[in-house]
C-alpha cells in the first residue's frame, strides 16, 4: 500500500467536502436572501448536510495526521501537497464568508421572532386590561357594557 497515494486521495476527498460546503451554503444564501421567511424550513436541511460533511471532512483530517508521519517531506509530492492545500485554505475562506452572511441572515430572523413575540405580548396585555375593565372574564355582559 502507497501511503502517498493514500493521502493524495484523502486529500483530494477532503477537497471535494469543502467545495461541497461551499456550495450547499452558496444554494442555501440564494434561496433564503430573497425570500427570508423560507429561512425556518431550510436551514433544518442545510444543517444536517454541513454536519454530514463536516464529519466527512473531520474523519479525513484524522486519517492524513494518523499517515503524516509516513510520508516523504521532500520533493514533487510534498510542493503537490502544498497547492492542494492552499486551495482547501481558499475554500475554507470563502467557507468562512458565506458563513458570516448565513450568520447574519440568521441573527435578523431572530431579532424578528423576538420583536414579534414582544407585540404579541403587548397585544395580549392590552386585550387582559381591557376585559379587566369591561366586565367579567367570560365575556358575559361585554355587549351590554359597550
Amino acid at each position: 500500500m502507497d501511503v502517498q497515494q493514500d493521502v493524495e486521495a484523502l486529500l483530494r476527498g477532503k477537497s471535494r467536502c469543502l467545495a461541497q460546503l461551499v456550495e450547499a451554503s452558496r444554494l442555501f444564501l440564494e434561496s433564503v436572501e430573497p425570500a427570508p421567511e423560507l429561512l425556518g424550513r431550510l436551514v433544518a436541511d442545510f444543517d444536517s448536510r454541513r454536519e454530514e460533511s463536516f464529519r466527512a471532512v473531520e474523519l479525513i483530517d484524522r486519517r492524513i495526521n494518523e499517515l503524516s508521519p509516513h510520508l516523504p517531506t521532500a520533493g514533487d509530492w510534498a510542493a503537490t501537497a502544498r497547492t492542494v492545500i492552499l486551495e482547501q485554505q481558499g475554500l475554507a475562506r470563502t467557507l468562512q464568508e458565506l458563513d458570516s452572511k448565513i450568520i447574519v441572515l440568521i441573527e435578523n430572523a431572530r431579532q424578528d421572532l423576538v420583536r414579534q413575540a414582544g407585540e404579541q405580548n403587548r397585544a395580549r396585555d392590552r386585550i387582559g386590561r381591557f376585559r379587566s375593565r369591561t366586565g367579567p372574564e367570560s365575556g358575559e355582559g361585554l355587549d351590554r357594557t359597550l
